[in-house]
């Protein structure tokens, strides 16, 4: 693997109270992510994308699963996903309101 392939990390804080992070630039080319999870309050953990900047879904993978844990607990996780790159930029989202500030980092692997 060549450091171009791999990008990241970068930052995502869920604010406290939030379940929402702030938008991340995901890089031209990159098939996949990679999600390092803090200690959060008890929440599943999925990603919301857009392909413009301004619109963000829930991401699903092809047999129509949410891409994310399930469960809260500390540790990352992979995103596989043949068809992201189209995906601009993305938001880490927790399932319920954070009891403080929550920074996640995020890598890309082409």
């Amino acid at each position: 693997m060549s450091k171009r392939d791999f990008h990241g990390p970068v930052t995502a804080t869920i604010l406290n109270t939030a379940t929402l992070s702030d938008a991340i630039n995901v890089p031209a080319g990159m098939a996949t992510c990679l999600v390092e999870v803090p200690t959060i309050t008890s929440a599943a953990i999925t990603l919301q994308v857009s392909y413009d900047g301004t619109d963000f879904r829930d991401l699903y993978n092809v047999d129509d699963t949410q891409q994310g844990r399930t469960t809260a607990t500390t540790g990352g996780f992979m995103v596989p996903f043949v068809f992201f790159g189209w995906v601009k930029q993305l938001k880490v989202k927790s399932g319920a309101a954070q009891g403080a500030d929550r920074t996640l980092k995020v890598s890309f692997l082409a």
